[in-house]
């Protein structure tokens, strides 16, 4: 078990990793401290984050903290994070240590995540829903106001939606909020609110942050986050404990893969959705997608090693067979997690799983450019499934 000054600086180092990606936000507020302390989510930050994460893991395995599940985790996310460095080094497609920042950062959260109670978990939360839920729809209405801090942006089809539903919203954009875009702010509501949900909140400011997340989640008309929740909470009516964990791995693996099955069998009117279609088989045509080390990662101006918009195909591409079986590998042991708990957490492990699922039909983690990030949705998802390895099975049922 975790001393407590283990707790608390695993607690830290999430803070600090989840910060990193707000660190933009936040100077638009005017707090100065974020100037200094961190720079937009790039190269120093994430050299921050990969040198303390270094440290934060040599001292869990000297303290024999984690115990040997949570490090077979932590050898799955350092697989499906390193394998974009690696495939980088052996093809010499790029030169980016941002990679390797990424994969030593990742790989720490989950051992980090390892350190801390369920307590702290619950409460990490809560703040997460405070701060991506009414702290963001706080800055809307501030930038509708006084056009400060500026977190609205112009979406045609925020403007066509409310017009089929007879209401005029002229001027009014979506949400990015207190996140890098609105894509990120709803994955990150998603999680929390899936999350906070199946834990069946008995505190009335628990039920407050949960309306907050709903309300931003569609302010940022983020449809990933819709589909995350969606999947999240639809999913987990089904008493998948009675199975096999190899029924619940496919049912995770198939909600990012079928979508690129479907691509090449429908046409869809949405442009977005259509384009996403074509770059998804520009990848896919690609005969060198399938070699050991994929494409590489490379500079997104090139469409084909850039960013595929599919968890499942960007890992492919960016790290090869090593990126991709530590995201399998990711898949099976967060399914055999959230059916160990299943009947003692409100299945909440396994909501917050097809919810990441979800999110795994856009992408989490990518390479290339502006989003070279640790992504903190996944931040969010890795410290429930790790969580989820420590805590001790009861034998009552949750329906």
């Amino acid at each position: 078990m975790p001393r407590p000054w283990e707790r608390y600086s695993g607690l830290t180092y999430l803070l600090l990793v989840l910060f990193l990606p707000l660190n933009v936000p936040l100077v638009a507020f005017g707090l100065p401290s974020s100037r200094w302390m961190l720079q937009e989510a790039g190269g120093h930050g994430l050299a921050l984050t990969a040198g303390v994460g270094a440290v934060v893991v040599v001292a869990a395995a000297l303290s024999h903290s984690v115990d040997r599940a949570q490090w077979r985790f932590a050898a799955a996310i350092a697989a499906w994070s390193g394998g974009s460095a690696l495939s980088m080094l052996v093809l010499g497609s790029t030169t980016d240590v941002r990679y390797l920042y990424v994969a030593m950062t990742t790989t720490a959260v989950s051992i980090a995540s390892a350190l801390l109670t369920p307590a702290m978990t619950r409460a990490l939360f809560v703040a997460a829903g405070w701060l991506f839920g009414w702290l963001s729809v706080a800055a809307g209405i501030s930038d509708l106001l006084w056009d400060w801090p500026r977190v609205l942006v112009a979406d045609p089809r925020l403007g066509d939606l409310m017009s089929s539903l007879g209401l005029q919203t002229a001027g009014l954009g979506v949400l990015n909020g207190l996140s890098p875009g609105r894509v990120f702010l709803a994955m990150n509501c998603a999680v929390v609110l899936v999350y906070l949900v199946r834990l069946r909140p008995n505190r009335r400011h628990h039920v407050v942050v949960c309306v907050g997340l709903a309300a931003t989640l569609l302010w940022s008309f983020g449809r990933v986050g819709l589909l995350a929740v969606t999947l999240g909470f639809i999913l987990t009516l089904f008493p998948w404990e009675r199975l096999r964990s190899v029924w619940l791995f496919s049912a995770l693996l198939a909600i990012p893969v079928l979508p690129l099955v479907g691509s090449r069998l429908v046409q869809v009117s949405d442009a977005t959705g259509q384009w996403r279609f074509d770059l998804w088989w520009t990848y896919l045509d690609n005969s060198a997608l399938w070699s050991p080390f994929g494409l590489g990662p490379q500079a997104p101006a090139d469409p084909i090693r850039g960013h595929a918009h599919n968890q499942v195909l960007e890992s492919l591409a960016s790290g090869g067979l090593v990126s991709l079986l530590g995201f399998l590998a990711f898949l099976w042991l967060a399914s055999s997690a959230a059916l160990r708990v299943a009947r003692s957490d409100n299945r909440v492990t396994m909501a917050v799983a097809f919810a990441a699922s979800g999110i795994f039909a856009t992408d989490v983690l990518t390479f290339g450019g502006s989003s070279t990030v640790v992504n903190s949705a996944l931040v969010l998802v890795i410290i429930v499934i790790v969580g989820a390895m420590r805590q001790p099975v009861k034998a009552t049922m949750s329906p």
